[in-house]
């Protein structure tokens, strides 16, 4: 009996760990919700979808790079509604520019005093509808291409007995102009608001401002909490199919890719309409002339002095380690062409990651909304102890006459990129002169040495007393 019993527990225990595996393998297909992240479908084979369109269930969806589905959003010109399903009535949406700025507009809807998500960026639109940028928004950074910034969404405003002032985490504006919630105020040197500025709201001293605001592709994962799987009922199959982009676009691709973390729940029926309802037309009429694309334009002049400026370092740096030659730097044509790539790469993604096979010993990059000069670029990999290593590397080869380099300097659209890269070297004599002389040697003289005859040590005779006879 207590044999049947415990063959019973053994037979159940089988079953259980035999069930498991499939049950977690179904799991795997379709619908798949994460707590912390979102809504991602599995396909057949247990892999997600991901940077694409897929329709499920006669709706389409869109997939980020994360897998997660994306909703209350445009993408692609497609209003996705909170379920995540694309709401065909809206499917033209478009930026659009006259001499006021740029905006979004879908037939005769556009975004008025709202944020709004647009092909993975959020933007601010203000009340005339045009879209905000190079400003603050509830504290959060606007770039030049006006998508938010997501490094920089702490502002706010301080105070102390000296005055008033604006702060980003280490990020303070001082002895400039600043745009913050629609408007203007007036810093001074010191980053206190300038007195007959518009009132706003440092216990806290200033610290300076970075000097370059890069934009690079944020890493985190969408902070979104699933609810229950969208469960939209189906419609019929959309006539068209969202593959292409707006016709007209912002002058330059947004690089950040915002975190956000949507507060609606998937509805059992898509929404009608954009939470935004648009108010009234843009005070300009907008001028159906294109406006035309930013050109890219390479200034040959400062890619020559940088590294002009770049081979004297090299040469002072193998003299202040004592060595009679340096290992110049030489543009070639092949690292020219990479470097103009990577400078292309960084109007839409500053970072070091590249869709391109280019391989380098070394990387620098720089990037400012400004045209600046070869100096300025010069300068700030110089005052970086990371990019002044990349610059005087193997400046003091042995047995090598060259080191070959690609250098791009790019102004795009009022912004300008720079790239240098470096790799391989030419080995051989003839390196020229680093201009380093080396101390002369004074011998010191010596003296033959004299050797001094060892005196022979005296010895002493002690007499032995005689004993005494008894």
């Amino acid at each position: 009996m207590r044999f049947a019993k415990l063959l019973a527990v053994v037979m159940t225990i089988g079953i259980i760990l035999s069930l498991a595996p499939s049950s977690v393998l179904a799991a795997r297909n379709g619908w798949q919700g994460d707590n912390s992240n979102g809504w991602r479908y599995y396909t057949s084979d247990k892999s997600y979808v991901t940077s694409s369109w897929k329709q499920i269930d006669g709706k389409w969806y869109y997939f980020n790079a994360s897998g997660y589905m994306e909703s209350n959003c445009y993408r692609d010109g497609c209003w996705l509604t909170s379920s995540g399903a694309w709401d065909t009535r809206f499917s033209h949406g478009t930026w659009k520019k006259n001499d006021k700025g740029w905006w979004y507009q879908d037939n005769n809807w556009y975004p008025v005093s709202t944020w709004l998500w647009i092909d993975g960026c959020r933007y601010y639109f203000d009340s005339k509808g045009y879209m905000e940028s190079n400003c603050y928004r509830d504290g959060c950074w606007l770039t030049a291409t006006g998508a938010w910034d997501t490094r920089y969404s702490h502002g706010t405003w301080k105070e102390n007995s000296q005055g008033k002032w604006y702060q980003d985490d280490g990020y303070f504006p001082k002895n400039c102009t600043l745009c913050i919630d629609g408007v203007e105020y007036k810093f001074n040197a010191a980053g206190y608001v300038v007195k007959g500025s518009p009132t706003a709201k440092p216990t806290v001293k200033p610290t300076p401002k970075p000097t370059v605001k890069p934009t690079p592709r944020p890493t985190a994962k969408p902070t979104y909490r699933p609810t229950n799987k969208p469960t939209a009922t189906p419609s019929k199959k959309p006539t068209v199919i969202p593959t292409k982009k707006s016709t007209a676009t912002p002058t330059r691709k947004p690089t950040a890719t915002p975190i956000r973390k949507p507060t609606v729940k998937p509805s059992m029926t898509p929404t009608k309409k954009p939470t935004a309802v648009p108010t009234k037309k843009p005070v300009s009429t907008p001028t159906e002339t294109p406006t035309p694309k930013p050109t890219y334009h390479f200034n040959t002049a400062k890619e020559k002095e940088v590294l002009r400026m770049i081979n004297k370092l090299r040469k002072e740096t193998a003299v202040e380690f004592e060595f009679s030659y340096y290992v110049p730097l030489e543009i070639t044509e092949e690292f020219t062409e990479a470097a103009h790539i990577r400078c292309k790469e960084l109007t839409n993604n500053f970072s070091h990651e590249t869709m391109s096979d280019i391989s380098a010993w070394a990387e620098n990059i720089y990037w400012a909304s400004w045209c600046c000069d070869a100096e300025t670029i010069y300068n700030k990999w110089y005052n970086s102890q990371g990019h002044h290593n990349n610059m005087i590397y193997c400046c003091c080869a042995s047995n090598s006459r060259k080191m070959y380099c690609g250098i791009g300097v790019l102004e795009y659209d009022g912004q300008t990129f720079a790239v240098f890269l470096s790799k391989g070297i030419e080995p051989g004599d003839g390196a020229p002169a680093s201009g380093y002389v080396a101390p002369p040697v004074t011998p010191t003289p010596t003296t033959k040495p004299t050797s001094t005859p060892t005196p022979k040590p005296k010895t002493s005779i002690t007499p032995t007393p005689k004993p005494k006879s008894k």
